[in-house]
């Protein structure tokens, strides 16, 4: 009995680690979307000849193993070859990202090689190994007062938004992964871990490089108390992942990021207001996939604030929260320089998946560790619910593939009964509306519920589109906000 209840939580784990390998790994049909064509052919290329240089062979290759994709996502991957590609100044093709994520899928490809399967599986396989390492991680190493909570914890991790990225050909779930194993290597004072955990999710997301160096400072303040060259040289060890990243893209580009150089980031973008839909916004924020620890993280920071302004003592990992708070806000930030808001997601915005989540769940993490005892009950059955809330959201969500030209639920209701509250940067509206990413540049972006008109767009207030809007909803509608020129219509 006393084996049993100790190992239930492991014995859980592994159970649910095969049912995730057995169906995205080999059951479920893999998918193109997003910057998928630039990571299947990153990964045919290593796996021919263990290079990011693109080659002919490696295309015709990649296309002769696509054809159990659907036949739009086939055609799109054999009419557009060089996707995300640059010719270099040696005159071959290389990848804009970074390969880490494709040297990580090697093993998984080489797997589904051996036995037979569909090599075009290789990402979700990864993704489901990871996950179910974290997830056993998890049951064996951190540290909660019951099992219970623990397995409580598993759950929230297992229905956060960021797992419906599991069969996306893309590298935001074993970011989130590798982001979550660095935050919990850290509260169990294992730094080095942490920093090499931290940094191998910069490959393809470069403002958690704000997380390292928050690590790093902490080490070299520990490593000048008692300095070793050891330490030190395994330090730069766990920062390898950045180091090589870096100096292939000065090799290749001449720039620490070429996405900057090629136009795909602009400083121009950054925006507080867009850092904050992250958040809220009912369509690609956080809000809607995981309310209860969002309010639950906000709550903490507001009662540690409170505590400082009272001159009480805080605990570490009060502080901690507080300052990865702080990281993730400017992690946010940075993501807001991309030159399209509105991009490929399935749930949240992928910006979320290795920023904001990870820092809810560890903030939720330290809650359940504080939980008094005698509160357990009642606590225990607000988190019942937000579970289901939880997984009935992402649940609904992972029907489609991608939602990037959907309105949530949420949205959707925001729209039909109270749009007047509801402004959002015009490429989430406009894309959503359109079903288009390009569409709002000619077109007005409307929305009809019922027949009739709630809200438009028109982008630069251009009068065609102001015609059109006249034409669809009968008049122009109450201006409800403006920005730059665009401006939403209300009716």
């Amino acid at each position: 009995m006393k084996y049993i209840k100790l190992h239930f939580v492991l014995l859980l784990s592994i159970l649910i680690s095969i049912l995730i390998i057995t169906y995205f790994g080999f059951v479920r049909r893999p998918i193109l979307i997003g910057d998928g064509i630039e990571y299947y052919s990153m990964l045919e290329s290593f796996y021919l000849h263990f290079s990011p240089e693109q080659r002919d062979t490696d295309i015709t290759s990649l296309v002769s193993k696509a054809r159990l994709l659907d036949e739009s996502s086939f055609n799109f991957l054999k009419g557009t070859p060089h996707y995300f590609y640059v010719e270099a100044s040696d005159n071959n093709y290389y990848p804009i990202h970074f390969w880490g994520y494709a040297i990580i899928s090697l093993p998984a490809k080489s797997l589904l090689s051996f036995t037979g399967q569909d090599q075009m599986k290789a990402f979700q396989l990864t993704n489901s190994i990871l996950l179910s390492v974290l997830i056993i991680y998890l049951s064996i190493q951190i540290k909660l007062k019951s099992n219970f909570r623990k397995v409580l914890f598993i759950l929230f991790v297992l229905f956060s938004p960021a797992t419906l990225y599991i069969s996306w050909p893309h590298p935001e779930l074993m970011c989130f992964v590798f982001v979550i194993m660095s935050l919990l290597l850290f509260l169990d004072k294992k730094i080095k871990l942490a920093i090499f955990f931290s940094a191998l999710s910069t490959m393809q997301n470069p403002p958690v490089i704000l997380l390292v160096g928050f690590f790093y400072i902490l080490f070299i303040k520990r490593l000048i108390k008692k300095i070793s060259i050891k330490e030190l040289l395994m330090s730069i060890i766990a920062l390898s992942p950045i180091i090589i990243n870096y100096t292939y893209s000065l090799i290749v580009y001449k720039s620490l990021n070429p996405l900057i150089v090629l136009g795909y980031s602009k400083s121009e973008n950054l925006s507080f207001f867009k850092t904050l839909e992250l958040y809220f916004d009912p369509n690609l924020g956080v809000m809607i996939y995981e309310p209860f620890i969002l309010f639950l993280s906000i709550s903490f920071i507001i009662y540690v604030i409170y505590k400082l302004a009272k001159h009480k003592t805080i605990t570490n990992q009060e502080r901690f929260v507080i300052i990865l708070g702080i990281i993730t806000l400017m992690e946010n930030f940075a993501s807001t320089s991309t030159i399209n808001w509105n991009s490929g997601a399935l749930g949240s915005a992928r910006y979320t998946t290795w920023s904001i989540t990870p820092f809810l769940l560890i903030t939720f993490f330290i809650f359940l560790n504080k939980i008094n005892s005698n509160n357990q009950r009642w606590i225990s059955c607000i988190l019942f619910v937000s579970l289901l809330i939880n997984i009935v959201v992402c649940s609904f969500t992972y029907i489609k593939d991608n939602n990037e030209f959907y309105f949530s639920p949420v949205g959707n209701f925001v729209l039909r009964y109270i749009p007047e509250i509801y402004n959002p940067s015009y490429e989430i509206f406009s894309q959503k509306a359109l079903g288009s990413p390009e569409l709002y540049k000619t077109e007005a972006s409307i929305y009809l519920y019922n027949g009739h008109c709630t809200k438009a767009l028109a982008f630069n207030n251009n009068e065609g589109q102001l015609s059109q809007i006249r034409a669809v909803c009968g008049k122009l509608g109450i201006v409800s906000f403006c920005d730059k020129g665009s401006c939403y219509y209300d009716f």
